[in-house]
């Protein structure tokens, strides 16, 4: 998920790609919740959100980053 962003946010803007994986990380955490029983899935669908928010916002980071 994080370097799909990361490739992405060369493309658009990290706005943009945050608005777009957002939803796809919630489905994500909801489809691999069972096999975490001892994490809650809400904590789980936090985890994903943060992932996508800083992987979307620190691909400047890259050297194809700064534009």
């Amino acid at each position: 998920m994080s370097a799909f962003c990361i490739v992405a946010t060369a493309i658009m803007s990290n706005n943009a790609v945050g608005l777009l994986l957002t939803p796809i990380a919630i489905l994500a955490a909801r489809e691999l919740a069972p096999l975490y029983p001892e994490v809650e899935a809400d904590a789980l669908a936090r985890a994903f959100m943060l992932t996508v928010a800083f992987s979307a916002s620190a691909s400047f980071a890259t050297h194809w980053g700064i534009k």
